[in-house]
């Protein structure tokens, strides 16, 4: 009995996950076979011969079928069992005995068509076979054992190879199907594989932060001193720092799914010097493919800097950028016990060059084709057509050269930027980080009044205690109806904090009311606030009337300025 029970399980995996099949096909099925009876039987005489009785069974058979979620608990788990006999019995076994006690004809062999591509459908290959066995032999069976001369249609056996044609090419475009299933579950596989590895280094430093932060706080609970606050305020920020790094590892990753570019509003004059080492500085050398007696990983990578030069671009992409060539070099490293990394500045390129085994032509040819990989194992073939698209909305473009048994080598180009510009950048890039030049009040928060509209109780609070310690007073609301209340009952409040997915009038409506509505806080200030950087999200906001949008991801230095620029530009 083992192989029934496997040959049973075939049919209840092709049917596992939701898949409705059997519920449209019961209502399909029952429909079908009333109308195709009324429709022969409307015809003048002479009548054929008469099935309303099988015709009858088939569809309560049918509607039980379709039934599927009216079942009583304790009999949904022979639902699969009662599915498989109830389509043997109305698809193979009813159309072949009518044909035979038809004799044959168009219509009888067009249903056995219908029947049998059908049933193709419904359930894998092996066990089409057997159901078709089953019924045709039943019915077979049943046709000679009550017909006095019995005799096969021969026009029914010239159909043979035809059904025969149906059922290779229906297992055939189920096998495509099922390796289509199988490398989505690869992607998906490697693309959480991908997004655990990159986040592993982000979140090690936030741990370290925490440990570093517990270390300092006194066990007796005494006072604090001055010395060790500040040592906690660094820890709290290189925290900060990393959270934020994650998450934009996170929107990196998944943006590498998406054919659109990376966004433009972010672009800075940046030293490709600094930019490249700061890669390698923060690359995680942590490979689970690389032989363990490779030594230190960190000490076979180098960067040497002929020329420096400054590109206009976004510094997170291009790191994100030399951190898949890094990573996609050292999956390879293992495989020559001498092989090493050096990444090249000179003159408005980057050259990221191995001594691994190299590339064969023909994926050489491919390679920044998406799903393309070059048979590394986990791999997504996302990479190195995100590294495309985004040295092209640089202005650049990225190139592969490799020969087989000595090297690869990634090279990176940016567009000559105009002398004007290249000044001016020097002066910015020579300016200290966190000087900021702009003139705008520190205190200008101070007393203001803000709404702070977000459903989530965690980030309501998180958001809300940083907004009271700036000065602010803060109105909360969980919804839009409640951003509105306080608009009617509060007077003198100066922005809104509108998160842009809440439960009943979400962001885009709340905005929309409060930019239609003729009253004194039409034109008051509102920044959305949204974990999602999607640009059709961005659009939407602005479309609706907001004046400014800012990512929920623990940045409140940014959130800040972005607050200030608002008021400053109020006064």
């Amino acid at each position: 009995m083992g192989w029934l029970k496997k040959l049973f399980g075939y049919y209840e995996a092709y049917h596992a996950h939701g898949r409705p099949l059997l519920k449209y096909i019961g209502i399909i099925g029952a429909l079908t076979y009333v109308l195709f009876y009324l429709i022969r039987f409307t015809k003048p005489n002479p009548r054929p011969f008469d099935d309303l009785a099988i015709r009858v069974l088939v569809v309560i058979l049918f509607t039980v079928l379709a039934m599927k979620n009216r079942w009583p608990d304790k009999l949904k788990k022979y639902y699969f069992a009662y599915s498989y006999w109830a389509l043997i019995f109305c698809l193979p076994f009813v159309n072949v005995f009518l044909s035979l006690v038809r004799h044959g004809g168009i219509p009888s062999i067009s249903n056995c068509f219908i029947a049998l591509s059908f049933l193709v459908m419904l359930t894998d290959w092996r066990n089409t076979i057997v159901m078709l066995l089953i019924g045709g032999g039943a019915a077979t069976l049943l046709y000679r054992a009550i017909t006095p001369h019995p005799a096969i249609p021969m026009d029914m056996v010239a159909q043979l190879p035809a059904y025969l044609l149906i059922l290779v090419g229906g297992a055939a475009f189920k096998l495509s199907e099922r390796q289509i299933d199988a490398e989505k579950l690869r992607i998906a596989n490697s693309l959480a594989g991908s997004i655990a590895h990159e986040m592993r280094n982000p979140l090690g430093q936030a741990k370290m932060s925490l440990e570093s932060i517990g270390q300092i706080l006194p066990a007796n609970g005494n006072a604090i001193p001055a010395e060790d606050i500040s040592r906690m305020r660094q820890f709290v920020s290189m925290g900060e720092i990393a959270v934020h790094r994650g998450h934009q590892v996170i929107d990196l990753i998944l943006g590498s799914l998406k054919s659109s570019t990376v966004d433009r509003s972010r672009f800075s004059y940046l030293s490709a010097a600094k930019a490249t080492r700061k890669a390698v500085d923060e690359y995680s050398f942590v490979e689970r493919n690389v032989r363990d007696d490779l030594g230190n990983l960190r000490d076979r990578v180098t960067v040497r800097v002929i020329k420096d030069f400054t590109f206009y671009g976004d510094e997170t992409p291009y790191v994100f950028v030399l951190f898949n060539l890094i990573k996609n070099a050292l999956y390879y490293l293992g495989q020559k016990s001498d092989a090493t990394i050096v990444l090249t500045v000179d003159d408005h390129k980057v050259t990221v060059r191995d001594t691994g085994p190299g590339i064969d032509k023909e994926v050489l040819a491919h390679l920044f084709e998406s799903f393309m990989t070059s048979g590394k194992a986990g791999g997504t073939g996302l990479g190195l057509s995100y590294c495309k698209r985004t040295m092209q909305t640089f202005g650049g473009d990225i190139h592969c050269d490799s020969v087989v048994g000595e090297f690869t080598q990634f090279t990176l180009t940016f567009p000559p930027l105009p002398q004007t510009e290249i000044s001016e950048a020097a002066t910015a890039l020579q300016t200290p980080p966190h000087s900021d030049k702009r003139v705008i009040p520190g205190d200008l928060l101070e007393g203001r009044t803000v709404i702070l509209a977000e459903d989530d109780e965690l980030n309501r609070l998180m958001v809300g205690d940083c907004l009271k310690n700036w000065g602010l007073n803060v109105l909360e609301a969980e919804g839009g109806r409640q951003v509105l209340a306080h608009l009617n009952n509060t007077p003198g409040v100066d922005l809104i904090l509108m998160d842009m997915n809440m439960p009943g009038l979400n962001g885009v409506q709340t905005t929309q009311a409060i930019r239609s509505r003729d009253w004194e806080h039409q034109g008051i200030f509102i920044l959305a606030l949204s974990g999602n950087s999607d640009e059709l999200d961005v659009r939407n906001a602005l479309k609706a009337g907001m004046n400014g949008y800012v990512l929920k991801n623990g940045d409140m230095k940014l959130l800040q300025r972005k607050m200030l620029e608002a008021l400053a530009a109020t006064e």
